[in-house]
Order: structure tokens, then C-alpha cells, then sequence
């Protein structure tokens, strides 16, 4: 299965050093290539991308853990979010 994740940035204020890791288990073998760029301009002007190509037998149960963190006006974020379900399974 290939996920493309997408991000966008609708705040006032521009973001840096932007980066995601993903997390599943360990009967999923996940690969992810390089994201479109670390920087996201305020007010949604552009977009980072990001393809992760996850490898599994249809019987796994496929769940994944995303992580998120940047930098935004001198502070730095940090987010965790986890995926039960995906479209199409």
C-alpha cells in the first residue's frame, strides 16, 4: 500500500524545520522516501509530501503511529496521532 501524506500550514506564521516519522508494527515493513521539503509557508502557500510504502500480509490488523514536529515563531512543536483505519481496507 502506498500513503502519500500531505501537510499544510493555515496559520499566520511560517514553519520550519518541519519533520514526520511514522511507526507500525512489526509485521509491517515500512518505507519512506524523502519528504518534498522541511518549510511550510503561512496561510496554506504551499504544501509538504511525503510517500510511504507499507509492505504487510492482508491479515495484519494495519495500524500506524505518526509524528509530527516543527518550529514556529522561536518554539518548537511536537504531535503524536495514531491511525486505526485506512480507506480501501
Amino acid at each position: 500500500m502506498t500513503v502519500m501524506l500531505t501537510a499544510s500550514n493555515s496559520t499566520d506564521s511560517d514553519i520550519s524545520s518541519f519533520t514526520l516519522q511514522a511507526a507500525v508494527p512489526k509485521s509491517v515493513k515500512l518505507n519512506m522516501n524523502a519528504p518534498s521539503g522541511d518549510s511550510l509557508p503561512a496561510r496554506g502557500a504551499a504544501k509538504v509530501t511525503q510517500m510511504v510504502v507499507l509492505n504487510y500480509q492482508n491479515k495484519v490488523n494495519l495500524k500506524m503511529k505518526v509524528r509530527i514536529s516543527y518550529s514556529s515563531r522561536g518554539s518548537t512543536f511536537q504531535d503524536t496521532v495514531q491511525i486505526d483505519t485506512f480507506p480501501g481496507l
